[in-house]
C-alpha cells in the first residue's frame, strides 16, 4: 500500500510539472523515485505576475522516515524563480538617506508579533511537513507576494537548493513585508560554505528561521549518517532532538523517535566509542584493578568528577577482566539529564551532547511531575515500591510498579526514574509523579548515570 501511496505522489509530481513547464526532468522513471520521495516535494511561488504561468518548483524532503540504504539525493530546480521586469513594476520606496534597504531594515515596522501563531507553523513545516509549505505556495492563502517568495526561499534553503535561494534573495532586497534578520539568514545561507550559519538557539524569536535552520540541520545529519561522519550525524540528531523538544510548535513524535534511533546508530561510533572524538584522559590498568578500584582512583585524583563504572565499561566497549597495561579512556564532559514532562522524553547528556534518548510516561492528573533542577541520588536494583503509611511492596509484586531499577531524585526522596511493568503507558501520564521508563532503557540509564549527575525536568 505504501508503494502505492508514493507511486501516486510521483505521478502527481510529474503531472504538475508538465502541466506548469512541459517536462520534468528525472520523471521517465517513477519507480526509482520511491525510495527517496521525501526529496521529490515540490515547492513553487505564485507567479510574479498574474496569469504569467511562470511558476517554480523545488523539490524537498518530507516526512518519510524509514532507513535508506543510500543516501538522499535532491533532485535540481526546474526553473528559476520568476524575475519581476523593473520596467513594469510600481516603484519601490527607498529609506530615507538613501543607504539602501539594510540601513532602512532595523528601523521597519513589520510587526512579526502579531504574525507569531502564523510563524509558529510555517516554522513547524520547513522542518517536518513541506507538503505544507507547497500548500501555502500553490493556494489562494492570502499570504502577502514578498512573504510567498520568502517561503520559497527558505525552502529551497532547506532542500540545498542554494541557487534557487540566491535568486529568490535578489528580489527581495526591497521588500517591504521581510525582516532584516530574514534578509541577513538568507544572505548567511547562500553565501560561501565557510560561512558559518546562525545557531538554532538563536534563532527562537523567528519560528520560520528556526525551523529552516532545523530544517537544514536534519539534512545535513542524515548526509553525515550516510557517509558515515559519526560525529557529525551525532551531533546533528543531538541539536534536533534538544530544539524540537524545546520549540514553540507541539513535539513531531515521529521525527523524535526517528532522530533517537538515528543518534544511537551514531553514537555508537562515537560517545559509545573508545575511538571516538570526545574529550577525555587516559587510565593504565594496573595488576589487580577493577572498575571500582580504578574508579575510586579517579575519584581521589579528580573529587570533582562524577564518574561510575557502568559508564566506563560502556565507553570503552569493556566486558570481563581487565588486563595489566590495558589503557582506558575517562570521558571528562559532566553527565546530566533532561526530561521534558510535556513532550514525554529524556535525553541522557555529555556536557550539551545528547549520547542517548528515550520516550518515558510523566505523572497523571492530580499527581503531575515536578519541575525543577535534582541531582542523583540513591540508585536500587529490583526496587521494592514504598509508599507513606504502607508496607513496602516487594519487587516482583503484581501490585510494585516500579519495574527493573529505581533512581531517587536527591532532594525529592519519593520521585526518580524507574521502570515499568506497562510498557504501553510510555507516552503517556501514567505514574504517581515519577518518570518511567521503559525497563530495558532504565537499566542502560542506571549503569550510565553518576550520583550526584544533575537532573533537569522541564515543564
Amino acid at each position: 500500500m505504501r508503494v502505492m501511496i508514493l507511486l501516486a505522489l510521483v505521478g502527481g509530481l510529474a503531472w504538475y510539472g508538465w502541466t506548469h513547464f512541459g517536462t520534468v526532468e528525472g520523471a521517465g522513471n517513477p519507480a526509482e523515485e520511491t525510495a527517496e520521495v521525501h526529496q521529490m516535494i515540490p515547492v513553487a511561488p505564485r507567479p510574479t505576475e498574474p496569469g504569467s504561468g511562470d511558476a517554480t518548483k523545488v523539490p524537498g524532503p518530507g516526512a518519510d522516515r524509514e532507513d535508506r540504504q543510500t543516501p538522499p539525493a535532491v533532485k535540481p530546480v526546474v526553473a528559476p524563480p520568476p524575475v519581476v521586469d523593473s520596467s513594469t513594476s510600481a516603484p519601490v520606496e527607498r529609506p530615507a538617506g538613501g543607504q539602501g534597504r539594510d540601513a532602512g531594515a532595523a528601523g521597519m515596522q513589520l510587526d512579526l508579533g502579531a504574525r507569531r501563531g502564523e510563524l509558529v507553523e510555517q516554522g513547524r513545516m520547513m522542518l517536518h511537513d513541506l507538503q505544507g509549505i507547497q500548500a501555502l505556495l500553490d493556494a489562494d492563502s492570502g499570504i502577502d507576494e514578498e512573504r510567498r517568495r520568502l517561503l520559497y526561499a527558505l525552502a529551497s534553503v532547506v532542500i540545498g537548493q542554494n541557487d534557487a535561494a540566491a535568486k529568490a534573495l535578489e528580489q527581495l532586497t526591497d521588500a517591504r513585508q521581510v525582516t532584516s534578520e530574514e534578509l541577513a539568514f538568507l544572505r548567511s545561507a547562500v553565501g560561501p560554505t565557510s560561512r558559518p550559519q546562525p545557531a538554532a538557539a538563536s534563532l527562537h524569536g523567528n519560528p520560520l528561521l528556526l525551523g529552516t535552520r532545523l530544517g537544514v540541520l536534519q539534512r545535513e545529519a542524515d548526509q553525515a549518517r550516510f557517509a558515515a561522519q559519526f560525529r557529525t550525524a551525532a551531533e546533528g540528531y543531538s541539536q534536533l532532538l534538544r530544539e524540537e523538544l524545546r520549540a514553540p510548535w507541539a513535539p513531531d513524535q515521529e521525527a523524535l523517535a526517528s532522530w533517537a534511533t538515528h543518534l544511537d546508530e551514531a553514537q555508537a561510533q562515537h560517545r559509545w566509542s573508545r575511538r571516538g572524538d570526545w574529550p577525555s584522559f587516559e587510565v593504565t590498568v594496573q595488576p589487580g584493578d577493577s572498575l571500582t578500584v580504578i574508579r575510586k582512583r579517579i575519584i581521589a585524583e579528580r573529587p570533582e568528577m562524577q564518574i561510575c563504572t557502568g559508564l566506563i565499561q560502556a565507553v570503552n566497549q569493556v566486558s570481563g577482566y581487565l588486563q595489566p597495561d590495558q589503557v582506558l579512556r575517562i570521558p571528562t564532559d559532566p553527565v546530566r539529564v533532561e526530561a521534558y514532562i510535556g513532550a514525554r522524553w529524556v535525553l541522557y547528556l555529555h556536557g550539551d551532547e545528547v549520547a542517548a534518548a528515550w520516550r518515558c510516561a510523566v505523572g497523571r492528573e492530580g499527581h503531575e511531575t515536578p519541575p525543577g533542577k535534582y541531582r542523583v541520588g540513591a540508585k536500587q536494583e529490583n526496587p521494592a515500591w514504598m509508599r507513606p503509611a504502607h508496607k513496602p511492596v516487594p519487587f516482583g509484586d503484581p501490585e510494585n510498579p516500579l519495574g527493573t531499577r529505581w533512581i531517587t531524585w536527591d532532594g525529592r526522596q519519593s520521585y526518580g526514574f524507574h521502570g515499568t511493568k506497562e510498557p504501553e503507558s510510555i507516552g503517556t501520564a501514567a505514574s504517581d509523579g515519577c518518570i518511567r521508563l521503559r525497563n530495558e532503557d532504565v537499566e542502560r540509564l542506571f549503569e550510565i548515570l553518576p550520583q550526584g549527575a544533575e537532573i533537569d525536568v522541564l515543564p
